[in-house]
């Protein structure tokens, strides 16, 4: 009986294999039938099947590998292209978190990134950025824009609490506008988060400090 071709779609061509399993007699199989078939003793009641590789459970030890399967990060930011961007930045860079009424198009540096997270008004805030930043990077330096009439948003205080929280404890400098607008601009800005913040006043720039661990 000739086994090449369609082997797989002729039921003639199975119950023949069929029967020579149950006969448990595997030496009457040619070897490039067995081979592609994957043909076990533990297959002799069941249908004819090719062995499948077991894919290993998420979180679960490899048995061929000494590393575990998994790709979930242990800290609160997980955006890629921001962590992309941190990576690659280092001391001094500073990073500008945008509120919802920045220009983030034409204040920016020459070879800053623009990552928009503003996906309806509020969502997401300022806040909620610093404190997934807080986790991944060092921050030596956070400014703040200040009103022309010198009043202080209360945004302000939520920011300190956050890096106070984090073990970040710069104090926030307060900067003019036009100066805010200069300093995110530069050659060392790396890049910018813009934020659907509604509250007025509440643009954060960061400065990259040192790693020491």
């Amino acid at each position: 009986m000739n086994f090449r071709g369609s082997l797989g779609y002729s039921s003639v061509r199975k119950s023949f294999l069929h029967g020579l399993l149950r006969a448990n007699d595997l030496r009457k199989i040619p070897s490039s039938v067995a081979r592609h078939y994957s043909i076990r003793k533990r297959c002799l009641t069941g249908p004819l099947q090719t062995a499948r590789p077991q894919r290993p459970e998420a979180g679960r030890l490899n048995k061929s590998n000494s590393f575990k399967i998994q790709t979930m990060l242990r800290y609160e930011l997980i955006h890629p292209e921001i962590l992309a961007v941190l990576a690659s930045a280092g001391h001094g860079a500073t990073v500008l978190i945008a509120d919802g009424n920045y220009p983030a198009s034409t204040f920016v540096g020459p070879r800053a990134r623009v990552v928009s997270l503003n996906l309806s008004p509020g969502v997401v805030g300022c806040v909620d950025v610093l404190r997934a930043l807080a986790t991944a990077i060092p921050i030596e330096a956070a400014q703040v824009m200040q009103p022309a009439d010198g009043s202080r948003p209360s945004i302000w205080n939520d920011f300190q609490s956050v890096l106070n929280t984090s073990g970040l404890a710069p104090a926030l400098q307060t900067v003019e506008r036009f100066a805010f607008y200069n300093a995110a601009s530069t050659d060392q800005h790396a890049l910018t988060i813009q934020t659907a913040e509604q509250r007025i006043f509440a643009n954060l720039l960061l400065t990259v400090g040192v790693r020491t661990e």
